[in-house]
């Protein structure tokens, strides 16, 4: 997910048995995202907070001022640019061109090698203008878990006791 969509994730596209459906906001095109189990523990756990504005009720991520990480409209402002540039520098890893939209890229990157590119634009949500596109009703569930569970092992994250109580 990028900036925008990680913003608007409202709680009704969090799905039973670890799934985001959820489409694109810059394509409206729709997708079924598999979870990691990580990923659906962490958001289980993650501090709830009452929004500002009843606009942001059902938000799954709101900032500490109760507010959607990204605004756009007149008064845009995108808190998750601004909080992972801060962690970036702080950990020493900042170098231009790195972002929380880059690991995006690295998503469909890593995604890329299991050779199956209709999956990974499908949990990418990008437009497909070929007939295969027209013709095609969905993308079978297991292809995108192999996808998603491809990028998973290329992290090797192994998660630590600390991790697993939340």
């Amino acid at each position: 997910l990028g900036n925008t969509d990680v913003a608007g994730l409202h709680k009704d596209h969090l799905r039973e048995h670890g799934w985001i459906v959820y489409p694109r906001s810059k394509t409206a095109i729709g997708r079924r995202i598999p979870l990691w189990p990580e990923v659906s523990a962490a958001i289980k756990v993650a501090p709830t907070r009452n929004p500002a504005s009843d606009d942001y009720a059902g938000l799954v991520f709101l900032t500490v001022n109760r507010a959607p990480w990204v605004r756009t409209g007149i008064r845009s402002n995108d808190e998750i640019t601004k909080t992972f540039r801060k962690l970036l520098n702080s950990t020493g890893l900042y170098r231009r061109g790195l972002s929380f939209y880059s690991l995006r890229h690295v998503f469909a990157t890593i995604a890329d090698e299991v050779r199956d590119p209709v999956a990974v634009s499908a949990i990418l949500g990008h437009a497909d203008a070929s007939m295969g596109a027209i013709y095609r009703e969905r993308v079978e569930d297991s292809r995108l878990v192999a996808v998603s569970e491809h990028v998973r092992k290329w992290l090797d994250w192994k998660p630590t006791d600390e991790d697993a109580e939340g």
